[in-house]
């Protein structure tokens, strides 16, 4: 089997800047680094199995009932115990998008239909005509929203209709939210206040981007429908959820400030039309994103390989459904930073004949 691919990989590649994951561009804040330095005397014990706590907390932020709140090893282990608990047999899934949905409905021997979307339209998803597509045998339809690795968001409203239309087909909704929160208006997207009125609809997030906590594995889903989340917890282990993981999400959720998450939108924003301008002021075709990095074509061949050896880690995206070689993504980080980036990217056009 062909491995997946992710951004990250720092620990193979001689990397001075790593632009291919897309995590906060502000880091960690300074509560959850305080909170971690204090509890490392409870380290040594075994971690709350239910996350009681930390589901407190976010049922609180997110004004939904703690009992809809399942957490997880990261966004990745919930979407694989989600399709274990679903076993569907027929699967639609917008591509290219997010390659561990495809990896983890493979595991279950389900038939999946592809929702392709086109270069020609910027790979926008016509939500319209995905909706149309859900039979009376769909099992398990997938939304991004933001998608990766474009960018595209598709607002709540239309993604309240999709929910609706699933639940008359009798599939279950799974909408990832993950980057939602590093959007300008997360309110414009998230559906997380619809999962009363939808209990087939499942919506997935993850501390990892939006708190910069990639190496902690911390994500959550909230849903109301209550069998599926027990047949959920009948699929996956025991103490998934580190003690350092509930600590810093608690943190997160309950001491750090909403001026942090405003600043950090208001510098992502600057910061992806700066990024936009340079990159195609340099040849390159940058897609429209609304969410914390930017997917571009190259007409440079090879540029993941130069770039490496210039020290800079970008996302080649060859890997995922619908794309071809010559498309990559990076993540959107500080002005000096980005700078930098763009410094190693013009040398290595300058070595192009």
């Amino acid at each position: 089997m062909t491995e997946v691919r992710h951004g990250g990989d720092i620990y193979r590649n001689p990397v001075r800047l790593d632009y291919s994951v897309n995590c906060n561009p502000l880091g960690m804040p300074d509560p959850v680094k305080e909170a971690l330095r204090s509890s490392v005397e409870s380290w040594a014990v075994y971690p709350d199995r239910y996350c009681d706590e930390l589901r407190e907390k976010l049922a609180e932020k997110l004004e939904v009932k703690k009992e809809w709140i399942l957490c997880g090893n990261g966004a990745a282990e919930l979407i694989y115990d989600l399709v274990a608990a679903v076993r569907p047999r027929k699967a639609r899934v917008p591509v290219p998008s997010f390659t561990e949905y495809e990896a983890a409905l493979s595991r279950t021997g389900c038939a999946v239909f592809y929702e392709k979307t086109r270069k020609e339209e910027r790979f926008r998803l016509d939500i319209g005509n995905y909706r149309k597509k859900i039979s009376d045998d769909t099992d398990l339809v997938i939304l991004c929203n933001p998608n990766n690795p474009n960018g595209f968001a598709v607002n709540e409203w239309d993604v309240r209709e999709l929910a609706d239309r699933c639940r008359k087909k009798g599939a279950v909704l799974l909408v990832d939210e993950c980057f939602a929160e590093l959007t300008e208006k997360p309110q414009q997207y998230s559906v997380i206040s619809a999962c009363g009125k939808y209990p087939n609809l499942v919506v997935l997030r993850a501390f990892t981007k939006t708190f910069a906590m990639a190496g902690l594995r911390l994500g959550y889903l909230v849903t109301s429908d209550r069998n599926l989340l027990e047949k959920i917890r009948r699929y996956r282990q025991p103490w998934n959820v580190s003690v350092p993981a509930q600590v810093a999400g608690i943190a997160a959720v309950s001491d750090v400030s909403e001026d942090y998450l405003k600043k950090s939108r208001e510098l992502i924003a600057a910061e992806r039309i700066y990024l936009t301008e340079k990159l195609a002021a340099m040849g390159f075709h940058v897609f429209p994103s609304a969410a914390n990095y930017l997917l571009f074509e190259s007409p440079v061949p090879e540029l993941y390989e130069k770039c490496l050896k210039g020290g800079l880690l970008i996302r080649d995206c060859s890997d995922y459904q619908g794309l071809v070689g010559g498309f990559y993504r990076i993540s959107v980080r500080t002005r000096r930073e980005n700078e930098e980036m763009l410094e190693i990217i013009r040398k290595t056009l300058e070595t192009y004949p």
